[in-house]
């Protein structure tokens, strides 16, 4: 159902609501054995797929200094020492199935890692991390005098010299981080082109869509929710971050001078986003294939683009194989020459 604002005089349409990214810790050395899955994961070099208990992984890389040992499973990324792993839901996953069926397909991996199962995996799982978002159209831009927050770290990022790529950002990570960008832009370099299709039933398709983006870490979760176990997280508890984190920043109609917002009217999308909540992405995964094979194609005709101009080859040099099968047109080969040629 197609959900906009409702007497704010203010031209916005919310896409969708819900969880972004999830981190999780989890022990329980007494019912999974660690140190013998590291160990197991360790036989491979990065980026080789292998199965392990019934299950396809990949081992990638690690970040996490605490947990030098990561294998992906779909959706899934395990950090892994010899007592305990740091779990990360992956933003796709929520996207394809929602909240409560990732926590769902994540128990379910670890009773085939556990080869029994234990029906209080949600009770051992801690939170560590949760990002909530709203996704809304929005055509205008906004202002960054106009943000009222008590969070004290604020500033802003502009990707390349794109004004539309800009990202506000608010507070930190040690608490709580805000973000504020434009998702339409995005996607264009994260390859999501399958939310066009979502945002299109709203007739927005064309739109400038902003994605609003609340993100947690424990303390903050356990003073607001009194709790980490993942059992006790549920669409109510969203709530409560989603709220809290919209009563953090605000946006007034309006500018002050010496900065004194307080007297000034909250701006009508800040109303309207205060008012919407839990309407979660369900696209199929026919739709991510066919987007991750576009971005994959776009991504590797840039690749030969460069490759060719490097070269320095004229237009009429280049192998009609190259032409026809990156589907490169003499404007945009040229343009790239003279830009190199320029350099």
């Amino acid at each position: 159902m197609k959900k906009s604002a409702k007497n704010t005089n203010c031209d916005i349409k919310i896409m969708a609501k819900g969880i972004d990214s999830l981190y999780l810790f989890l022990d329980c050395e007494d019912i999974i054995n660690w140190e013998f899955i590291q160990k197991e994961v360790q036989r491979y070099t990065y980026d080789e797929p292998f199965h392990l208990r019934g299950l396809s992984f990949t081992r990638v890389r690690a970040w996490i200094k605490t947990f030098p040992t990561c294998m992906k499973h779909h959706q899934f990324m395990f950090f892994i020492n010899r007592k305990s792993a740091f779990i990360k839901v992956l933003s796709l996953g929520f996207e394809l199935k929602g909240f409560e069926g990732m926590t769902y397909l994540l128990c379910q991996v670890l009773d085939k890692l556990t080869f029994h199962s234990n029906r209080e995996w949600l009770d051992h799982l801690k939170v560590s991390r949760i990002d909530t978002f709203v996704d809304f159209a929005f055509p205008g831009d906004f202002n960054f005098n106009q943000f009222k927050t008590r969070l004290r770290k604020k500033g802003i990022f502009k990707s390349g010299e794109n004004d539309a790529a800009v990202t506000y950002y608010f507070g930190s990570r040690a608490l709580l981080l805000v973000r504020l960008y434009t998702k339409s832009e995005e996607i264009k370099h994260s390859g999501k082109d399958y939310l066009k299709a979502h945002w299109k039933k709203f007739d927005c398709h064309e739109s400038r869509v902003w994605r609003l983006e609340f993100e947690f870490h424990k303390d903050k979760i356990l003073e607001l929710c009194r709790f980490r176990e993942l059992s006790n997280i549920d669409i109510n508890e969203t709530k409560k971050l989603f709220a809290y984190g919209m009563n953090s920043l605000e946006y007034v109609v309006e500018t002050a001078t010496h900065n004194n917002l307080n007297k000034k009217k909250l701006h009508p999308i800040w109303q309207a986003l205060q008012a919407e909540f839990d309407a979660e992405y369900r696209v199929t995964k026919k739709q991510v294939r066919i987007a991750n094979i576009n971005y994959r194609f776009k991504r590797a005709r840039t690749w030969v683009i460069s490759w060719l101009v490097a070269q320095e080859l004229d237009y009429d040099e280049i192998e009609r194989f190259y032409i026809e099968k990156f589907r490169i047109d003499r404007y945009d080969y040229e343009k790239a020459l003279n830009r190199q040629r320029m350099d």
